[in-house]
């Protein structure tokens, strides 16, 4: 008797702790063992027919009698939550689906997109770069106003701010792909027109991109990006708020 072999999890799977991997490889099952982070960019539909149909005490069981990573008292203050905030200020706006085939579960995913604070950047053709250290919880972005997105800038701006031999997860952006490693980084990069995460080495840029949209959130809320003196202002508080919590 042939055995059934299992799909191998993505690295994001095995970064979890026990018991949200436990959860996660128990809705891998239904979908036949399917794992979405492994999927390329054109295994997703846009087609809305393949949402599932679902009724307001559809949402209710599973948002507030299921198993949630939320309280009772933080769903009654939902305007709170981060979610909210993304969704009310335009941020997601297309939804994306997989459904395996022979099943009956659909997977749904969301794209983020610019939405009501997507210019906070553009002021006189400024544009933010950003640096993020991901050590355990500790989060200590590096955020720069910069005239272009050239080699010569980002490049420079990376061997300013980061040591040597410092692994480094990037985009496939043209500034800066597959330059790193010649000033001695270990670079690992994505490509997002393929894959989320990388099914490879798992790299991925999540972090820094959770990061974009609470950052650009927090100036949109406070009219930071109105002056490039202000927005540079706003961006030193971010930095010294994060480098201070740790």
């Amino acid at each position: 008797m042939e055995k059934h072999k299992k799909t191998e999890k993505s690295p994001y799977c095995d970064k979890l702790n026990q018991n949200a991997r436990d959860r996660y490889v128990e809705k891998l099952a239904s979908i036949k063992d399917t794992d979405p982070c492994k999927l390329t960019a054109v295994s997703w539909s846009a087609d809305p027919a393949l949402l599932p149909i679902s009724s307001y005490l559809d949402i209710v069981n599973y948002l507030v009698y299921g198993i949630s990573a939320y309280t009772s008292e933080q769903f009654k203050n939902y305007k709170s939550l981060e979610a909210h905030g993304h969704f009310s200020n335009g941020w997601v706006q297309d939804l994306h689906t997989f459904r395996p085939k022979d099943s009956d579960n659909t997977v749904v995913t969301t794209k983020y997109h610019r939405g009501r604070c997507g210019n906070t950047w553009h002021r006189e053709r400024q544009r933010v770069f950003g640096m993020l250290e991901v050590d355990g919880p500790s989060r200590r972005p590096i955020l720069r106003l910069v005239r272009d997105r050239s080699r010569q800038t980002l490049t420079g701006h990376i061997r300013r701010h980061i040591r040597p031999r410092t692994p480094i997860l990037t985009d496939e952006w043209r500034a800066y792909k597959g330059q790193l490693s010649q000033y001695g980084y270990s670079q690992y990069s994505v490509c997002h027109k393929r894959n989320f995460v990388d099914p490879d080495t798992g790299a991925h840029t999540q972090h820094i991109e959770r990061a974009w949209q609470k950052y650009k959130l927090e100036i949109w809320r406070h009219r930071g990006s109105r002056t490039p003196e202000s927005l540079k202002i706003h961006l030193k508080m971010i930095e010294w708020h994060h480098w201070q919590e740790d």
